[in-house]
C-alpha cells in the first residue's frame, strides 16, 4: 500500500555529508582503528573565559590533520576534513570534538539594559568564545593592508557541543539598537559574508567607538584594531572637508545667480581631464579648489579614475548609452548638488518656522509662468519678529489647478507638511482675479473657513497698476505710450541702429550709456520710466532726434529704415504731442 505522504528528496551535497559522517562514525567504532582525536593532548582544558581561550592557530589544525592521517590509513579522511573545514555548520562543529568545551548558558550572552560601563567591560572579559578546531582564516581574521587582524568581537554560543549562534560581543554591550548579531546570527551557510557586512555597518562602528571611549586600554589585544578606526576617522574627516567645500561653491553660485551644470556631453567625470571642455560652473569651481587643496585633489583623481573604469565596464557590456552614475558615489554629481540645495532649503524653512512659532501671520500668494512654461505659485509669509515686520518667501510650488480650490489644496498641503497652523492666518493679500477674491469658491473664501477672523486685502500694487492702465486707456494715452514703445523697439532690434544711438550718446559727453525703456503690459513703472527718459530732467529727446537724423542721412541704412526714422521724428516734434505732455 502506497503512502499518501509526499516523498522528501535529498540533495547531492546533503547525501555526501551524510555519507561522510557515517564513514567517520564507522571508523571511530572500528576496534581495529586508532581512536580519532581532534585535539592535541598537549592543549589544556578550554575554559569558558575568553582570556583563557587559546588563540586560533593554523598550525593546530594542520597538526591535527596530520595526526588523523597518520592514525587512519584505510579511510580517505582528507576529503572528509576538507569538507568539514570549508563551511561552518552546527553539525560540523559537533563532529569536530567539542566535548571538552564547557556548557555556555544564556547568561553569557545577556546583558541588562541598565548595565553600567564597568559592568559592560566585565561582560566583555568573558568574550570572545571562539572554538579553535575549525577553519578561522575568514571568520576570525580580516585582511587590512596585507595585515592579518583578528576579529575579537566574534563570539560563538555553544550548547551541548553545538554552535547555536554567532554574536558580536561589542554590540551586545554597547549597541544602542538591536541587530542580527545581538540576537544571534544563525546564517551559518553564509556566515563569512554576513560578518563582513556587519563589521562595516554603522551600528557596529558606533558600538566600537563607544567601547573605545569607555575603555582605557585601546590596544590591538583588547578588542579591535585602533589602526582601522583611525583610518576610518581620517576618511570621514576628508569627506566632511570635501562636503564643506561643495557647500561653499553651491552658496557662491546661488548668490551670484549662476547655473550649476554644463551640458550632458561634457558633465561626466570621465572627460574631466580635458581642460578644453566646459564642464559647467560647479565642476570648474571644483577644479580651481583642487589646485590649492590636497584633499579635494586626491578625491577628484580617485573619482575620475572610478568614472573611467565604470565607462569602460559599460562599453564591454554593450551598455555605453546608459546614463547616470549607478552605484558610483563621487559627491560631485548633480544628485549631491540637489541634496545639498534641499538641505539648505530645509534649514531656511526651519528658521522661518522657529521665528513664527505659534504667532499670527499674514499670507501673500501669486503664480506666474517660468521659462519652461510651468505655472509656479509663490507662498510668502509676513509676521512680526523681534519687533520688526519680517517678510519671507517660504515655498515655490508647481500649479496644476489654477482654481481657488486648487490653490487652497496647494497651501493646505504645504502648511500641513511643515507644521504651520492655518487658523493662525490673520490676513491674506492676492490680486483681483476671480479664483483669488471670489466670494464663495475663491481662495480667500476657503481660507476664511479655516481662519474665520482673517481679512482679505486686494493687493494695492495691482490696484495701482490697474488704475494707471485705465487712466492711459484713452486715445491720446494709447498713442503716447505706443509711440514710446515703438521708439525703444526701433533702436533695440538692430545692432546698426543701436550703434548710431551709442555714437550720438557719446558725442554729448555722457559717460554713462542710457537706453530707451520698453513698456511692459503689466508693469506700470515701465510707463513712468519711459516718460522720464524722454521728457524728464535728464531728457534723452535731443539724443533721440540726433540719432534718428543720423539714420536718415546715412546711406548705409535701408530705405525702409530711413523712412521709419523720418516718421518717428515728425511725430515727436508734433506740436499737439508736446502740448499733451
Amino acid at each position: 500500500m502506497h503512502s499518501n505522504a509526499k516523498r522528501k528528496f535529498k540533495g547531492g551535497a546533503k547525501k555526501l555529508r551524510k555519507k561522510n559522517a557515517a564513514g567517520l562514525k564507522a571508523a571511530g567504532a572500528d576496534p581495529k582503528q586508532l581512536k580519532l582525536s581532534f585535539f592535541d593532548k598537549s592543549i589544556p582544558k578550554i575554559s569558558t573565559t575568553a582570556s583563557h581561550l587559546p588563540l586560533p592557530e593554523t598550525t593546530t589544525l594542520s597538526a591535527t590533520s596530520s595526526c588523523i592521517m597518520a592514525s587512519v590509513q584505510s579511510l580517505p579522511l582528507s576529503s572528509h576534513l576538507s569538507e568539514a573545514t570549508t563551511s561552518i555548520m552546527p553539525s560540523d562543529i559537533s563532529q569536530s570534538g567539542l566535548s571538552e568545551l564547557d556548557m555556555h548558558t544564556h547568561e553569557n550572552f545577556n546583558l541588562q539594559l541598565t548595565a553600567t560601563i564597568p559592568q559592560k567591560l566585565r561582560f566583555l572579559m568573558q568574550h570572545p568564545i571562539e572554538p579553535i578546531n575549525i577553519k578561522y582564516d575568514k571568520l576570525y581574521y580580516r585582511m587590512v593592508m596585507s595585515e592579518k587582524i583578528p576579529r575579537k568581537w566574534v563570539t560563538i554560543k555553544i550548547i551541548c557541543n553545538k554552535a547555536q549562534a554567532v554574536y558580536c560581543s561589542i554590540c551586545l554591550a554597547f549597541s544602542v539598537c538591536e541587530n542580527t548579531f545581538t540576537t544571534g546570527s544563525t546564517n551559518f551557510r553564509h556566515m563569512h559574508s554576513v560578518i563582513k557586512i556587519h563589521e562595516n555597518s554603522k551600528v557596529h562602528i558606533s558600538a566600537v567607538e563607544a567601547y573605545l571611549r569607555a575603555s582605557k586600554n585601546q590596544s590591538f589585544n583588547n578588542s579591535i584594531s585602533v589602526k582601522i578606526l583611525n583610518e576610518k576617522n581620517r576618511q570621514i574627516h576628508n569627506k566632511i572637508h570635501i562636503i564643506k567645500q561643495i557647500f561653499e561653491i553651491i552658496k557662491f553660485l546661488g548668490k551670484q545667480n549662476l547655473p550649476y551644470r554644463g551640458s550632458n556631453a561634457t558633465e561626466t567625470l570621465s572627460l574631466f581631464d580635458n581642460e578644453n571642455l566646459n564642464h559647467g560652473n560647479f565642476l570648474e569651481m571644483i577644479r580651481i579648489i583642487s589646485k590649492n587643496d590636497q584633499i579635494p585633489r586626491d578625491h577628484l583623481e580617485k573619482a575620475i579614475l572610478k568614472s573611467k573604469r565604470r565607462k569602460d565596464t559599460l562599453k564591454l557590456s554593450n551598455k555605453s548609452k546608459s546614463k547616470g552614475r549607478g552605484s558610483l558615489i563621487t559627491l560631485l554629481s548633480k544628485t549631491t548638488v540637489n541634496k545639498i540645495i534641499d538641505a539648505v532649503l530645509d534649514q531656511i524653512r526651519n528658521l522661518i518656522k522657529k521665528e513664527i512659532g505659534n504667532k499670527r501671520f499674514s499670507l501673500q500668494m501669486d503664480s506666474t509662468q517660468d521659462i519652461c512654461v510651468y505655472d509656479q505659485a509663490t507662498i510668502c509669509l509676513r509676521y512680526i519678529y523681534n519687533g520688526k515686520i519680517t517678510e519671507r518667501l517660504f515655498a515655490l510650488t508647481k500649479v496644476t489647478n489654477s482654481s481657488g480650490k486648487g490653490f487652497f489644496d496647494i497651501l493646505s498641503e504645504c502648511f500641513l507638511k511643515h507644521g504651520i497652523q492655518m487658523r493662525n492666518i490673520i490676513g491674506e493679500s492676492f490680486d483681483g482675479a476671480a479664483n483669488m477674491r471670489g466670494e464663495f469658491v475663491g481662495l480667500q473664501a476657503l481660507i476664511r473657513q479655516e481662519a474665520p477672523g482673517s481679512l482679505y486685502i486686494w493687493c494695492y500694487s495691482h490696484i495701482l497698476n490697474l488704475c494707471i492702465c485705465d487712466s492711459c486707456d484713452n486715445n491720446e494715452g494709447k498713442i503716447l505710450f505706443g509711440l514710446l514703445n515703438r521708439l525703444a523697439t526701433f533702436f533695440g532690434e538692430s545692432y546698426k541702429r543701436m550703434d548710431a544711438w551709442v555714437k550720438q550718446n557719446n558725442s554729448t559727453g555722457q559717460n554713462k550709456l542710457r537706453r530707451l525703456q520698453k513698456i511692459g503690459e503689466t508693469r506700470w513703472w515701465a510707463r513712468e520710466k519711459a516718460l522720464k527718459w524722454i521728457y524728464g530732467k535728464e531728457s534723452l529727446l535731443p539724443i533721440t532726434i540726433s540719432a534718428l537724423r543720423f539714420i536718415i542721412d546715412n546711406k548705409s541704412f535701408e530705405a525702409k529704415t530711413s523712412s521709419e526714422a523720418q516718421s518717428l521724428i515728425e511725430i515727436y516734434v508734433n506740436l499737439r504731442l508736446l502740448v499733451q505732455l
